[in-house]
């Protein structure tokens, strides 16, 4: 019963991260944690995505066991491809992927470095932040990766990586009150066209200083920056 407890506990704070980086969780194998990011729903930023997952999961993982006392260390592989995706089972039905990149995916995970972020090349090549890598050498350590090129993420680099896990209750953050209340105060207003801006909520600079922003939001605040600037 503790065993299983201290899983969902785990897998729990997972599910946060990954819905924080717009990833979706598809299932758990054995010890096994298989999420996807840019399916079914096309995501440019799907390689960054799981980078920022990735290294959430092993932050959210050194967590728990200072809290719990325990010693559990993951790895963490990353692969970007082509996936079939659908509605599986006659009497007990579930959502999941396959294909031989998915396949791939889990070697890259085998074929990984306990406490670090593996990836292929492919995945290299689809990001769009600045990410520091290194020789991942993953067919060193897993035969089905002989012909794939594999990189991990920098270790100091990762351990400089600030990821905040999204809260259960969205409702409950300072920056989602003042979002509703900036709404309800425009939606009697004549030029009001369904949408509220960044700028029309809180300044960047103000947003910046205040809030702890996620990443995947970085790219908008720098374009609202600009815009401000006009």
């Amino acid at each position: 019963s503790s065993g299983i407890n201290a899983e969902y506990g785990l897998y729990g704070r997972f599910d946060c991260v990954a819905e924080a980086y717009s990833c979706e969780n598809i299932s758990i194998l054995g010890d096994c944690y298989f999420a996807v990011s840019g399916c079914p729903e096309p995501d440019e930023r799907h390689a960054d995505n799981c980078m920022y997952t990735g290294v959430g999961l092993i932050n959210a993982t050194k967590e728990f066991c200072e809290e719990r006392n325990k010693s559990i260390n993951i790895r963490v592989g990353i692969h970007t491809g082509i996936v079939l995706c659908g509605i599986v089972g006659g009497t007990k039905f579930k959502y999941d992927v396959w294909s031989s990149d998915a396949k791939l995916a889990n070697n890259m995970e085998s074929g990984g470095v306990p406490g670090r972020v593996h990836l292929s090349e492919e995945t290299r090549l689809h990001l769009k932040d600045n990410w520091e890598l290194e020789e991942g050498f993953g067919a060193k350590r897993e035969p089905e990766l002989r012909a794939v090129k594999t990189y991990l993420l920098k270790q100091e680099f990762q351990d400089k990586l600030i990821i905040e896990p999204k809260k259960k209750d969205i409702s409950e953050t300072v920056i989602y009150r003042t979002i509703e209340s900036k709404r309800r105060s425009v939606l009697g207003s004549s030029d009001f066209d369904g949408t509220v801006s960044l700028n029309q909520i809180i300044s960047t600079g103000e947003l910046e200083k205040g809030y702890r922003v996620l990443p995947i939001l970085l790219p908008f605040l720098s374009r609202a920056a600009k815009e401000q600037q006009k």
